[in-house]
C-alpha cells in the first residue's frame, strides 16, 4: 500500500515554560512527536526534576495512519551510550496492511532448498524495547519513569516513529536531569555608575545587570543574557556571569533584558530547550544623559577661595571600566591597573575587576587581593597657589585602607616623600601622613553615617610658596555633623611642610604604602591602616552583606576618584613672617584652618 503521508501546516504553540514565559514552537515534519517532564515540554524547558518521568505524546493524531507501527523511546548519554531500557508503544491489535512486505533474514526468495518464511511481520524496532500497548496513537502516552539510579547530568531523549519497512521519523531532545539538586533564578537588578533618583536610564550608559542565582554545589550553573533577541553575554555563574555590563543603546525606548539559567553549560553542537528565565524592561531616554557636573569634592575650597573655577586634573568615573575620564584638561591619563600587573597593560575589561553593587549604584571593589595602582605621574604641579583636593566617593564594608600615596617632594634641603593614607577604622575616617620626621593624624567619627549612602572624603593639600599643608576634608553633610573621634580629642591645625610636590610618586587603592617599604609612624598609632586588623577584639564586616567582607573579601566599594585644583588658598612657609607660629599676633593663618578646627567641623555627605 502506498504510504499515507500526513502533511501538517506550520503550527505555533504557546507552551508554559520553566521561566514562566511562553516559547514559540514550529512544525517542520510530517510526524511530530514531543515529550514533557514535570508538566513542561522538553521543547520549551530542558530541565527535569526527580520524582517525575518522561511522557511522550503525538502533537497531532496519527491514529488513522496505517504506516505507523509504533513509537520507540529511550535515553542516551551525550556520548551515545543507552541508559535504562527501551520502551515501545504499540497498538493493542496490529493490523498489517495487505501489501506489507515480509522480511527474509537471508534476503533470498523462497525456493525448494530453503525453509519457508516466517510470516510474522518484522518492522524496525519490532523486537526492541518493553512493549506498552495503547488503543491509539494520539494525545499523551503513558509516562515512562526515570531509570533507577539516574545521576545528575545531560541526557538525550530519543524517539523513533516506527513504520512497516523503516523508521519514519527520529527526534532527539537534549535535557538535563536535575534530580533533587536545588536551582533557581531570582529577579534581575540593575545598577547605575552614578546616583540618580530617576528610574529612566540615559542612552550610552554603562549599566551593571545582576541576576540572583541559587544553585546546589553539585551543579555548575550557566547563565545566558539577552537584550531582546540579541545575546549579549554568557558564561558560568561562578565565573562572574551573574553580573555583567550592558551599554544602553543610542535609541530611546523600552529595552527588554532576559536572563536564562541552565544547571550546566549547554551541550556543544546541540540545540536545547529553555532554562529558567527572568525578564526586566528598562526605560532608556536621551534626555537623561550623564550630568557631567563637577566631580565629588570640587566645591569651593575650604574657607572660601578665589574667583577662578576649579580645574579638573584627573578623574576616574569607574563606569564599568578602569579608564580615566577623557575630559581632564585634554590630557588622557593611564588606566588603573591591578597591583603587580605587567607594564603597559591597559584597557582592562570589567571582568578583570570586582564590580560590586551598593544601593542603586555600583563601584570597584577594593581590599585584600583587590589592590590597584594609579599612574605614577598623576598630575602636573599647579604654578599658582591653591588647594589640591584628592577626592574619593566610597562605601566601607570593613576596616581597611581606601587610598595610600607616596608623593615626591622637591626640597632644597633633601629629597623627601609625603606619605598619606586615607582609611576607615572604628567607624571613623582616618588620615595619616608623614614627611620625614613630621607626622600627623586626623580622625572623624561617622557613627551616624547612613548605610545606604556613600561617603565623599578628600585629602586636601594646600599649596603655598615652597610649603604646603595636609588635612582631611569632607563636604557639608545632608544629615548631620561629623565629630572628631573620641580618642583623638579635637582636630588640630595641619602642620606646614617645606617643599613643593612634583606630581609623581606611587599611588595605591586598597593597599597600604607601608607594604611597599615606606613606613608611617604616628603618635600612639604605629603603622596606619588596619587591613584585616582586629580592633577592640572585633573584626569582619561592619554589617550583614551579601558577600564576605574583610580579610577574605572586599573592604570598600569605590565609585569615583577625582583630583581637582581649587585656586586661591595659600599656605605660608614655616618660619617666615607669614607663619603664625613664628610669633604672637601674626595673622597669616591659611583659610583652610577653619575647616580643620573644632568650631567648623565639616561633615560627610550622602548622595542625593
Amino acid at each position: 500500500m502506498r504510504r499515507l503521508m500526513v502533511f501538517l501546516p506550520v503550527l505555533i504553540l504557546a507552551l508554559h515554560g520553566c521561566g514562566e514565559m511562553d516559547t514559540m514552537l514550529s512544525s517542520g515534519a510530517a510526524y511530530r512527536v514531543g515529550a514533557s517532564t514535570a508538566g513542561n515540554s522538553l521543547d520549551n524547558c530542558a530541565i527535569s526534576i526527580r520524582g517525575e518521568g518522561i511522557q511522550p505524546y503525538f502533537i497531532s493524531s496519527v491514529s488513522r495512519d496505517p504506516d505507523i507501527m509504533g513509537l520507540l523511546v529511550y535515553l542516551e548519554t551525550p556520548e551515545g551510550v543507552m541508559v535504562g531500557e527501551k520502551v515501545r508503544y504499540t497498538r493493542d491489535s496490529t493490523e498489517i496492511p495487505e501489501d506489507a512486505a515480509l522480511a527474509d533474514p537471508a534476503g533470498d526468495a523462497p525456493g525448494e532448498d530453503t525453509e519457508p518464511w516466517d510470516n510474522t511481520p518484522v518492522y524496525p524496532g519490532a523486537a526492541q524495547g518493553r512493549p506498552v500497548y495503547v488503543p491509539r496513537f494520539e494525545g499523551e502516552l503513558p509516562l515512562i519513569p526515570f531509570p533507577e539510579g539516574l545521576t545528575i547530568g545531560h541526557y538525550i531523549l530519543v524517539m523513533e516513529v516506527l513504520g512497516v519497512r523503516e523508521t519514519l521519523h527520529r527526534v532527539e531532545k537534549p535535557f538535563f536531569f536535575l534530580d533533587n539538586a536545588e536551582l533557581s533564578l531570582g529577579e534581575i537588578f540593575y545598577y547605575r555608575s552614578e546616583w540618580d533618583s530617576s528610574s529612566i536610564l540615559p542612552t550610552g550608559a554603562a549599566v551593571m545587570l545582576e541576576a540572583r542565582v541559587y544553585a546546589d554545589p553539585q551543579l555548575k550553573p550557566w547563565l545566558v543574557w539577552y537584550n531582546g533577541k540579541q545575546k549579549i553575554s554568557e558564561g558560568p555563574a561562578e565565573g562572574g556571569s551573574t553580573r555583567i555590563f550592558w551599554k544602553t543603546p543610542d535609541q530611546a525606548g523600552f529595552q527588554t533584558i532576559r536572563a536564562e539559567l541552565f544547571p550546566a553549560p549547554p551541550l556543544a553542537d546541540r540545540a536545547s530547550g529553555a532554562g529558567y528565565i527572568k525578564e526586566i524592561s528598562l526605560p532608556v531616554s536621551a534626555r537623561h544623559g550623564r550630568s557631567g557636573g563637577a566631580p565629588a569634592g570640587a566645591d569651593a575650597p575650604t574657607g572660601g577661595g578665589g574667583a577662578e573655577a576649579p580645574a579638573l586634573l584627573a578623574r576616574y568615573l569607574l563606569a564599568g571600566n578602569l579608564a580615566a575620564d577623557t575630559d581632564t584638561q585634554g590630557k588622557i591619563l593611564a588606566d588603573i591597573k591591578p597591583l603587580g600587573g605587567p607594564d603597559g597593560q591597559s584597557g582592562l575589561s570589567p571582568e578583570a575587576a570586582s564590580w560590586l553593587p551598593w544601593g542603586r549604584i555600583y563601584g570597584l571593589g577594593l581590599g585584600p587581593g583587590r589592590a590597584w595602582t594609579l599612574p605614577a605621574q598623576l598630575f602636573s604641579p599647579p604654578a599658582a597657589p591653591g588647594t589640591l583636593r584628592f577626592s574619593f566617593m566610597f562605601a566601607p564594608l570593613a576596616e581597611g585602607i581606601v587610598f595610600s600615596g607616596s608623593f615626591r617632594i622637591r626640597d632644597n634641603a633633601a629629597a623627601r616623600e609625603l606619605v598619606a593614607e586615607l582609611s576607615w577604622r572604628r567607624d571613623s575616617l582616618v588620615l595619616d601622613w608623614s614627611a620625614g620626621e613630621e607626622t600627623g593624624r586626623e580622625m572623624l567619627a561617622a557613627s551616624w553615617w547612613p548605610r545606604e549612602a556613600m561617603i565623599t572624603a578628600a585629602i586636601d593639600i594646600v599649596l603655598g610658596k615652597d610649603a604646603f599643608t595636609v588635612s582631611l576634608y569632607v563636604p557639608p553633610a545632608l544629615t548631620g555633623p561629623v565629630e572628631p573621634a573620641e580618642d583623638d580629642g579635637k582636630r588640630t591645625p595641619p602642620a606646614r611642610i617645606a617643599g613643593t610636590l612634583t606630581g609623581s610618586g606611587a599611588f595605591y587603592l586598597g593597599r597600604s604604602v607601608s607594604e611597599t617599604g615606606a613606613v608611617i609612624t604616628v603618635p600612639g598609632g604605629g603603622n596606619a591602616g588596619g587591613e584585616g586588623a582586629d580592633v577592640d577584639g572585633k573584626s569582619g564586616p561592619l554589617y550583614a552583606a551579601e558577600f564576605d567582607a574583610g580579610q577574605n573579601g572586599p573592604a570598600f566599594v569605590l565609585d569615583e576618584i577625582s583630583l581637582v585644583f581649587l585656586p586661591g588658598v595659600t599656605a605660608a612657609a614655616p618660619g617666615t613672617d607669614d607663619d603664625p607660629a613664628a610669633g604672637e599676633g601674626q595673622t597669616g593663618e591659611p583659610e583652610a584652618e577653619d575647616a580643620a578646627g573644632e568650631e567648623t567641623a565639616p561633615a560627610l555627605s550622602a548622595p542625593g
